[in-house]
């Protein structure tokens, strides 16, 4: 068994099975309480505290606007859903990227799959 944030897809399906996701995490727009909320972010700038977050907005036509820490405010920004709930903001319907964690288990190990796959489901397997 290997647990180390592998997501899937991934190249290494080919070698290994996975487990189904024990962790989603969604990078959204969130928006503050007076912020109209753009069906789409295209051309709209959008704060963010991390480049990578920054291609995600970029990818969407969206105009990162770079800041050293996020905090709720009168405007769009970017960031993971549990981050901006931590920070009071509500996450709007627009989806930036989505990753999912698995674990990686050799081919053939079915029933420690099964019995893996029990365990993430009785311990909170990861939601929507």
């Amino acid at each position: 068994m290997a647990i180390g944030g592998y997501t899937s897809p991934s190249p290494f399906e080919k070698k290994v099975s996975f487990s189904r996701p024990y962790l989603i995490k969604k990078i959204m727009v969130g928006a503050g309480d007076n912020q109209a909320v753009p069906e789409k972010i295209k051309g709209e700038k959008v704060v963010v505290a991390d480049h990578l977050v920054a291609l995600y907005v970029r990818k969407k036509g969206g105009i990162p606007v770079f800041t050293d820490s996020l905090s709720k405010g009168n405007y769009l920004l970017a960031a993971s859903e549990d981050d901006l709930i931590k920070m009071d903001v509500k996450p709007t319907d627009i989806l930036l990227h989505k990753e999912e964690f698995v674990i990686a288990v050799p081919k053939g190990e079915n029933a420690f799959l099964i019995k893996l796959e029990h365990f993430i489901d009785r311990h909170g397997r990861a939601k929507e």
